[in-house]
């Protein structure tokens, strides 16, 4: 089947093994964090990056631009990028047009982006949860936009408190949440040594808990 898939496919890079796919896309992070280290490895196949004065003197386009060019020369993949001024709209971005998703898109202007947010769909907000998307549409709350008109306190009453200040704040193009960077990630190595006998499990046990928080507490 691979061999079938290489001939039909032509110039169309095909990994064998999931493991492939994954160095693939780490070659991808790495290039990224030569330029900044706000890196947030979302999956295997998407981060959220922030390129804030990254490459100076080019607008978000230009920006974007360089960063497919990059990882297209370096790895042979076609990066999907979505641009903005917060995490959330950035997200929207990168889903590109619900009736054309072959890319993501990056707005030129801060009206392109004020249009973009005004118009998504809240059932592709990142924040909001899958069990009130049905919800959502029950109360005829189907885009951003629909959510303006209302207070937060009047959509507290509707949806919930908790999703009520994202809801709005994601219409005011505000931060709801910032780029949690972990890429690379952070290891740290921890060890006991045991005298004889070694098969006494609770203290085994309780030096490998003791060991653990050790080691988140490195992290943290």
């Amino acid at each position: 089947p691979m061999h079938r898939a290489r001939r039909l496919a032509g110039g169309v890079l095909i990994a064998e093994e999931p493991s492939t796919v994954v160095a693939l896309h780490e070659r991808v992070w790495d290039l990224l964090a030569a330029h900044t280290p706000l890196i947030e490895v979302i999956d295997y196949h998407e981060a959220a990056v922030d390129l804030t004065g990254c490459f100076r003197g080019m607008s978000l386009v230009e920006c974007a631009n360089a960063v497919c060019a990059e990882i297209q020369d370096a790895v042979g993949l076609t990066a999907r990028i979505g641009g903005g001024s917060t995490f959330t709209s950035a997200w929207i971005a990168s889903l590109g047009d619900p009736d054309s998703p072959d890319g993501g898109f990056v707005p030129r202007w801060k009206s392109e982006e004020t249009r973009l947010i005004a118009h998504a769909p809240l059932t592709r907000c990142p924040f909001v949860p899958k069990d009130a998307r049905e919800r959502l549409l029950r109360l005829g709350l189907r885009t951003v936009r629909d959510v303006e008109p209302f207070s937060e306190h009047e959509l507290a009453k509707l949806v919930g408190t908790g999703l009520a200040w994202p809801l709005k704040a994601f219409a005011a193009g505000l931060e709801i949440r910032p780029i949690q960077p972990n890429y690379p990630p952070k290891t740290v190595e921890a060890s006991e040594r045991f005298m004889p006998p070694t098969d006494m499990e609770p203290r085994v046990m309780a030096s490998f808990h003791r060991l653990i928080e050790e080691g988140n507490a490195r992290l943290s």
